[in-house]
């Protein structure tokens, strides 16, 4: 089971705001805070009503326009999210344990045999716990790119010691995961485009009789 407060943790970070309010003076805005999540901290947003001649009018357009403001932060809105985006700050965490969910349905649903779900339920795993592990892990699914895929890739046959066959079929389980990211609007595009498998030229042959109770250990490898 994947841990989930890391990931409460960081989408109350990118919800969090102060309620707008009017400053008057030369200039007249409305203003309040927002957290950025690209920037890691929060900004403030400030809109402009000096465009509204009388003093009168200015006040009560902007107590209306604050009151919709505050509904919309209440809803979750975040100005510095854009609205096409906006899935793309979900906690790495929280889509990794959705799509965990979603293996899981799909094997019970007998889309996906045994050996599969297995498969897939321990890649994901592994990657989640390696993130954790490293000095700056990624904490929104957007900060899943390239880099992090090759990195992991390396990690699994360098650092690991895992033969190319078992490297390429994390390949294969990062494609399967890509593919979802992007069906579900959390990212663009795949973004192991352009990362080729290391080749059967290069895998040992293993000739080793593997019983069924023994699986579940090996995928965890």
């Amino acid at each position: 089971m994947l841990s989930k407060k890391k990931g409460q943790t960081a989408l109350k970070e990118i919800i969090s705001y102060t309620y707008p309010k009017l400053y008057v003076g030369k200039r007249w805005y409305i203003g309040f805070y927002a957290f950025d999540p690209v920037a890691g901290k929060m900004r403030i947003k400030t809109i402009k009503i000096n465009f509204i001649e009388k003093a009168a009018d200015r006040r009560r357009y902007a107590n209306e326009l604050c009151k919709r403001i505050s509904r919309k932060l209440d809803e979750g809105w975040n100005p510095w999210i854009e609205a096409e985006n906006s899935r793309a700050y979900h906690t790495f965490t929280e889509v990794c344990e959705k799509y965990r969910r979603f293996i899981e349905k799909m094997f019970a649903d007998g889309n996906y045999r045994e050996e599969t779900y297995v498969g897939y339920a321990s890649y994901l795993r592994n990657m989640v716990k390696w993130n954790g592990s490293r000095k700056v892990p990624i904490t929104y699914i957007y900060q899943f790119d390239r880099l992090f895929v090759s990195e992991f890739l390396d990690y699994v046959y360098i650092d690991r010691e895992n033969i190319a066959r078992t490297r390429d079929n994390y390949l294969t389980f990062l494609r399967v995961f890509s593919s979802y990211l992007v069906q579900n609007s959390y990212l663009k595009e795949r973004l192991t485009e352009g990362i080729s498998v290391l080749g059967k030229r290069l895998y040992r042959k293993l000739q080793i009789a593997i019983l069924d109770g023994d699986i579940i250990c090996l995928y965890d490898y």
